[in-house]
């Protein structure tokens, strides 16, 4: 049978130079050494070919991460009997339980704009400029509600609001002359729109019309036309339609103020449409944030006054995890043994453990002679 003591300390460094982690080696073992002389460590390496090596080194880069982003576009129609319309967004912040904060709970907002004046005048699409009003409006009430205060963080929107203007769309077109030809034409798509971008594909015997003609009978909802020159040529080469553009309607981003918050959107389906982009931007939670790093290295209170290494601000710190194991001698039986295994856990700035070469990553790989990014053996 087999006892395992588990010790782990933390460390915080902000920065490393090749001073603070000389090669060494073991006088007595002539194992390689690990060691950091700021943090007082001296840890004995492996060697080749050793079946359980002692030490196991690990190094996790820290994540900006993502923000949660969702988008909203108006899908309510006008109605000219209708004197009045509300429009309603309601955003909930989701608790975010990580043992940190006391945002434990979901808490709701709702964000509205009650419009009576319209400038569109026939029943259908609200036009450009209630289109613009309407999102415009709430954007800013959105963004209007700021937080109270850091003793009132369940208050204020979790989002920052945007307005992306509308897109008008560009139809696909080639004006010129390819080989065979001897002036130009314009020849450009029906409608507006990527889909637009095509190619007549020349045999040298078609004429230009002809191949609109084929085209079009080929392809009789995305058809294109000769606008300009001369149709009877015979081109020898292909004639590309390229440079259209999709018709994008305005529409909001709402964008989380943090990685780690999560949030959600209710609107009424008949006023609004949901991510009008596709799918929403999922988000991905930081990890190695001057928070994060902050809280693992806070003072307790019974230790007011202590003086401690702060995180740099705005830094995302890596994660180097060093794992050391020894028998322990004060078991004597024959038949068990005790085995401690001691942890160090250092954060240092992403910056510090970017490539091989790096001096405290390379301190590391000449100690364990092979370490792992991510779980995964680091080779180049």
């Amino acid at each position: 049978m087999g006892n395992l003591n588990r010790q782990i300390n933390k460390h915080l460094l902000n920065s490393v130079v090749s001073g603070d982690v000389p090669a060494a080696t073991d006088p007595k073992t002539s194992r390689p050494l690990f060691i950091h002389t700021g943090l007082g460590l001296a840890l004995i390496g492996n060697v080749a070919s050793e079946a359980n090596p002692p030490m196991y080194v690990n190094i996790k880069p820290g994540t900006a991460g993502t923000e949660q982003v969702t988008t909203l576009s108006l899908a309510k129609l006008y109605n000219p009997s209708v004197e009045e319309y509300e429009f309603a967004i309601t955003i909930k912040r989701k608790g975010k339980n990580d043992g940190f904060t006391s945002e434990v709970r979901d808490t709701e907002r709702i964000y509205n704009y009650l419009k009576t004046n319209f400038a569109t005048t026939v029943a259908g699409a609200f036009n450009a400029a209630d289109v613009t009003d309407i999102l415009d409006t709430l954007v800013d009430r959105i963004n209007a509600d700021a937080q109270l205060g850091d003793n009132h963080i369940l208050t204020g929107a979790c989002v920052v609001a945007a307005l992306v203007a509308a897109v008008a769309g560009a139809y696909s077109v080639f004006s010129g002359q390819v080989t065979g030809m001897t002036t130009d034409v314009i020849v450009q798509a029906v409608n507006k729109g990527v889909a637009g971008d095509v190619t007549l594909t020349a045999d040298s015997i078609s004429t230009v019309a002809e191949l609109i003609n084929i085209w079009n009978i080929a392809h009789p909802t995305n058809t294109v036309a000769l606008l300009s020159g001369d149709g009877t040529q015979v081109p020898t080469a292909d004639i590309v339609l390229d440079n259209g553009a999709n018709a994008v309607d305005a529409y909001i981003t709402l964008t989380a103020k943090d990685a780690s918050l999560l949030f959600e959107v209710n609107v009424d389906v008949a006023y609004f449409n949901k991510d009008v982009l596709g799918t929403p931007v999922v988000a991905i939670k930081p990890t190695g944030t001057t928070d994060e790093i902050a809280r693992i290295f806070s003072v307790r209170p019974d230790q007011a006054g202590t003086i401690v290494t702060q995180p740099l601000a705005s830094t995302v710190y890596a994660e180097v995890e060093i794992v050391y194991r020894n028998e322990g001698y004060d078991n004597v039986s024959a038949s068990a043994f005790n085995q401690r295994e001691q942890r160090e856990v250092i954060y240092v700035p992403n910056g510090y453990v970017d490539a091989l070469a790096d001096p405290l990553v390379a301190a590391l790989k000449l100690a364990a002679l092979t370490i792992y990014k991510d779980g995964v053996a680091w080779t180049a």
